[in-house]
């Protein structure tokens, strides 16, 4: 037996009691209530409590569910997996590295299509048919009395030549030839070719030129020049 208070007139009282014997109040059915409020109070929190176990045995079921997602067919995490392809690129960079290192090769250019087209250091015989690719010629000739007698004339021609400033020559040798027509004292047309001796050029493609013939016709006159020719070239260019 326990002693509580009369909630009418505040004097102790046994819980067992029926009615306050102080005020006459019914404390029975007070007591009677207050166990059921405590009942439902209690039941509410079990419930409660409940629903929070089940909340939280949701939540972890959800967690185990995502974890299983999340794992690769083989059954690494997520985690691993990105570690593992991390790892795989960079293998493959270091290999990419290394090659081009032994090659001796840029791995990256700013332009690809310059180093694809790039052949600098090629060596290229020059020929009668590709000379005008990378030689500029400038010869002239002279025609003059050699004697005041008529039939004596001294013909001459000089030039230099220019080579193209994106390669270096290598043993370049030329010879040029000036071919002229002239009239005898016939009025028949005669033709003559004066030709060099061979010319080097240096490094540069620079070169002089220069020949001399005298023409010993009687009465030679009306010289028309056709112009010079090279007659043959040997040597190489190469691109810088």
């Amino acid at each position: 037996m326990a002693l509580v208070k009369c909630e009418e007139c505040g004097k102790e009282i046994s819980n067992k009691a029926k009615s306050c014997p102080h005020c006459g109040y019914p404390v029975e059915q007070f007591f009677s209530n207050k166990d059921g409020f405590m009942e439902d109070v209690y039941s509410n929190i079990t419930k409660m409590g409940k629903k929070e176990n089940f909340k939280v045995e949701i939540n972890e079921k959800e967690n185990v569910q995502k974890e299983k997602e999340i794992k690769s067919p083989i059954g690494w995490s997520k985690k691993d997996t990105f570690f593992c392809l991390g790892a795989l690129l960079f293998c493959i960079l270091v290999a990419i590295l290394m090659i081009s290192a032994v090659e001796g090769k840029p791995l990256f250019s700013s332009n690809s299509s310059e180093s694809e087209n790039d052949n600098s250091g090629e060596r290229i015989a020059i020929t009668l048919d590709n000379y005008d690719e990378y030689l500029d010629f400038d010869v002239r000739h002279t025609i003059y009395q050699h004697t005041p007698e008529p039939g004596y004339y001294t013909i001459t021609f000089d030039g230099t030549t220019h080579g193209n400033k994106d390669y270096v020559f290598e043993n370049v040798f030329i010879q040029l030839s000036i071919t002229f027509d002239y009239d005898t004292v016939f009025d028949n047309s005669t033709t003559m070719k004066v030709q060099s001796d061979y010319f080097q050029l240096d490094s540069s493609g620079y070169g002089t030129v220069t020949a001399t013939s005298i023409c010993v016709h009687k009465h030679a006159k009306n010289f028309d020049s056709r112009g010079y020719k090279i007659e043959s070239i040997t040597g190489y260019v190469v691109v810088k």
